[in-house]
């Protein structure tokens, strides 16, 4: 394994975000974020601290340990091969855990924060139709990896997007289309997506058993490792979606009535209510000229016609049943969310375009760079918000900071 030390740089002046404004707000917590291409720590009080050396092409799949003293995330290089990264707070120092990582592959933490659980695709490329892959944890304190068992995930994702603010939701979001896969252990076995998201299922690693847990998608595993929550649907069928609750203990699934179509799902505090998110387009439309609006068609396709979104949080109570809508704004897209103990919500908000169809209105969107597209993702804004569940307002804390978690300082 190699081990690093870094100096970590300190910066504050490149940032688009009010550094008094997150230490009013986030008191107690670190965010961990990406900004220019580089990860990032921002504590209340404090300098951010850069992470990285910029030499990757891209990160992803940042998470924290449940106790809060490590980060692990994905650097993808310029071939998007995937290499998965531990950063220890102590002593500031960054371990490769492993390579051959499957690019956008699920990582998590034990809930004790004592090992990390990850994944490695070894198989060559259409080799089989089962795609199977090698399940390893990595133990933080003597810094081993050990591979537990192997799964197969069936088939791969396809397909892609010509709007750029799809491509924002999805990285917000850690999956493609939405749909971003779960790899955690509990104490009933390792749960575990298969089919790009669209299923999972629940395996004894120590007997092999595995129990199909049907067409769950997007799940979160409940903080005391006995639920899991997510959302199920009939294929092909958006309108169908459901929140279902499963009980890893006998498997048995309970599908709750709720008054919009859930999106993303995470678990509250503890494990008595989930927060969900919903989206829907509106008949409104994102005003422009008409000298914008041919221009909009011959780049976007889109009939120079783009629609406003509108995006919602939702608290439902699991004694209760009861359901009730926290947070409304237009928005494209909530992308992750993250409860904590002190009753509040850290999310981000994919914005609606208007600031893209003002850039290619104008004409200032050189289409034949082949940089492009990734300008115009980068046009599309990434907000990051903490709403206080007792009722009050969201509060802004942060613009232009992708994949972000949060820990407990």
């Amino acid at each position: 394994m190699l081990r690093l030390k870094l100096i970590l740089l300190l910066m504050v002046s490149m940032f688009g975000m009010a550094l008094p404004t997150f230490a009013q707000e986030m008191d107690g917590k670190v965010l961990a974020a990406v900004h220019d291409n580089n990860v990032w720590l921002y504590a209340p009080d404090a300098d951010p601290q850069q992470i990285t050396d910029g030499t990757a092409n891209d990160y992803s799949n940042l998470v924290w340990s449940a106790d809060g003293t490590a980060l692990a995330f994905i650097a993808l290089d310029e071939n998007f091969a995937a290499t998965l990264w531990l950063y220890n707070r102590a002593d500031a120092s960054l371990t490769e855990v492993g390579s051959d990582v499957p690019a956008g592959s699920p990582v998590s933490f034990t809930g004790d924060s004592s090992q990390l659980v990850f994944s490695q695709d070894v198989t060559p490329p259409g080799s089989t139709d089962t795609n199977p892959i090698d399940i390893y944890t990595f133990d933080l304190a003597t810094n081993t990896a050990a591979q537990i068992t192997t799964v197969d995930i069936g088939e791969g994702c396809g397909g892609g997007s010509s709007f750029p603010g799809d491509w924002r939701y999805w990285n917000e979001t850690d999956g493609f289309g939405g749909f971003h896969s779960v790899l955690e252990l509990t104490p009933f076995g390792l749960v575990y997506s298969k089919d790009c998201g669209y299923s999972t299922a629940l395996l004894n690693v120590e007997t092999g058993e595995e129990v199909s847990l049907g067409s769950i998608s997007r799940v979160s595993v409940s903080p005391d490792g006995t639920q899991a929550a997510g959302i199920t649907y009939l294929s092909g069928d958006r309108t169908s979606e459901q929140l279902a609750v499963v009980d890893l203990a006998s498997g048995a699934v309970t599908t709750l009535e709720t008054p919009a179509i859930p999106d993303q799902v995470t678990w509250g505090a503890n494990s008595n209510e989930l927060l969900y998110s919903t989206r829907q387009m509106t008949d409104q439309m994102i005003p422009t000229t008409d000298e914008a609006f041919e221009r909009i068609n011959t780049v976007l396709g889109t009939s120079g016609q783009v629609h406003v979104w509108a995006s919602s949080i939702h608290r439902f109570d699991l004694a209760s049943n009861t359901d009730t809508e926290v947070y409304l704004a237009d928005a494209y897209a909530i992308g992750w969310m993250s409860a904590a103990s002190d009753g509040t919500l850290n999310f981000s908000q994919i914005a609606n375009a208007e600031a893209l169809l003002e850039a290619i209105g104008a004409g200032t969107l050189d289409q034949s760079d082949p940089a492009a597209f990734t300008a115009s993702i980068n046009l599309v804004p990434v907000e990051l918000f903490t709403l206080p569940l007792d009722g009050s307002d969201a509060q802004l804390i942060g613009t232009d900071l992708t994949e972000g978690a949060v820990a407990a300082q």
